[in-house]
């Protein structure tokens, strides 16, 4: 029974990473479909850099997990409430400056990497990283859902996101 939730657990776990592949392949795929093949490549760079990007505030979920989940270990549901506002706001607030700051300047910085003709790549770099902000948002409370066990929630999630982004791309 317990090797049985394991799976299911970590399945869920790995829908969600899945679904960004799909997320970007879908992308890719129907930019190559209806833009002229000069700027699929330039949506690739900036595809890749907005990913590269958004993998930076990754990085910090990992250690708020441990924390949310020490909090519920040590105090129980309220420890856990009061550690998920906390790190909620504080998140929140990181990340929307971290990307305020992208946003400002990511544009010119690929313009300046790629030379005269990379308009399109860095104007994509900038749309993908404010999707990434609003998705980013909710990174403490997916971390919250998976010290609560219920990985499928954000499995869940990540499914409509991928079925937005296409619809939107």
């Amino acid at each position: 029974d317990q090797l049985r939730e394991f799976f299911l657990f970590s399945g869920a776990i790995q829908m969600t990473t899945l679904s960004i592949v799909i997320n970007i392949q879908a992308d890719t795929i129907i930019v190559g479909i209806v833009a002229p093949i000069g700027l699929v490549g330039y949506y690739a760079i900036g595809a890749n850099v907005a990913e590269q990007i958004r993998a930076l505030p990754l990085n910090a979920l990992p250690p708020i997990t441990n924390r949310l989940a020490a909090a519920q270990g040590s105090g129980g549901r309220a420890a856990l409430a009061d550690e998920l506002d906390r790190m909620q706001r504080t998140w929140v607030v990181w990340v929307t400056g971290f990307f305020a700051v992208v946003l400002g300047s990511v544009f010119f910085i690929v313009r300046a990497w790629l030379g005269a003709g990379s308009n399109f790549a860095g104007l994509v770099v900038v749309l993908l990283c404010a999707g990434h902000l609003v998705n980013l948002w909710t990174g403490v409370l997916s971390a919250f859902v998976n010290v609560l066990g219920r990985a499928g929630l954000e499995a869940r999630y990540m499914a409509a996101a991928v079925a937005v982004n296409v619809a939107l791309t």
